[in-house]
């Protein structure tokens, strides 16, 4: 399963734990999910569901047995939950790619409520470089610059974001970086530029990786935009009947090895 950034798990996990009742009974927690969706271009889904607790105010516990898939156009893939873990589902067929264009709908049935959303495939960058792909941390100095990476711009475009990635067969979590700031590190927040100057402090780890850049979608703007909201009736949410957020991202990737 691919590795992604602390971003996409960081947040979403703070809302996971941290929802509160709500008064309106529109708002009624029992037919409330919480869902988890990132579609990334040519490669298999993975969606992550967790009911909501009665009392709104513990850890959500994974939603298990529920019915999921995604539609686009004629194509429909089926979604199976992972045996070892609870409330994770992947796609039957992992050869199966949604087309570049067109809307992805997704559907979720949970304890007799149904819950949809939807995305389409951002924009892809083009012109992606980075000046040095041998990235030499400098723990004397974590604000310098140790890379560059660049890419072209996308007009009206929400944002972007950088992921890193373990290149294929690379252990994951070689060694870690105790410099590392998740709070200000690139792969930790929305980018707005077309470039970035990237520090010892961004990395959580060093080994071979690949950085993968994207535009964003509103949705994903509008959720990590509002980093620190803990209040997950008034957050912001793309999930008919639920929590959470959908979207996809059509980005590319630069091979990097950092040391």
């Amino acid at each position: 399963m691919k590795f992604y950034s602390a971003i996409l798990v960081g947040i979403i996990l703070s809302l996971f734990t941290s929802c509160q009742k709500a008064e309106d009974d529109a708002n009624h927690l029992n037919s409330k999910i919480l869902v988890e969706g990132y579609v990334f271009a040519n490669e298999p889904v993975v969606i992550r569901v967790a009911s909501v607790n009665a009392n709104g105010l513990s850890v959500s516990p994974p939603a298990q047995s529920a019915y999921v898939n995604i539609v686009q156009g004629d194509l429909e893939i089926p979604f199976a939950e992972v045996d070892s873990m609870p409330g994770v589902y992947c796609q039957v067929d992992t050869n199966t790619v949604l087309a570049d264009s067109g809307v992805i709908k997704l559907s979720v049935h949970y304890a007799g409520h149904s819950h949809t959303a939807q995305t389409v495939f951002p924009e892809e960058i083009a012109f992606l470089e980075i000046n040095n792909p041998i990235i030499d941390l400098q723990p004397n100095n974590v604000n310098a610059t140790v890379a560059t990476v660049s890419w072209s711009e996308i007009e009206g475009n929400s944002g972007y974001c950088m992921f890193l990635k373990p290149s294929e067969g690379y252990p994951f979590l070689h060694t870690s970086n105790p410099l590392y700031d998740p709070q200000q590190s690139y792969f930790s927040k929305i980018i707005h530029d077309t470039s970035v100057n990237l520090r010892t402090a961004d990395f959580a780890f060093t080994g071979n990786f690949d950085i993968y850049v994207t535009a964003i979608r509103p949705e994903y703007h509008a959720m990590y935009n509002s980093y620190g909201l803990n209040n997950l009736i008034s957050a912001p949410s793309n999930i008919e009947n639920g929590w959470g957020i959908f979207t996809a991202f059509n980005g590319l990737s630069l091979s990097v090895t950092v040391q």
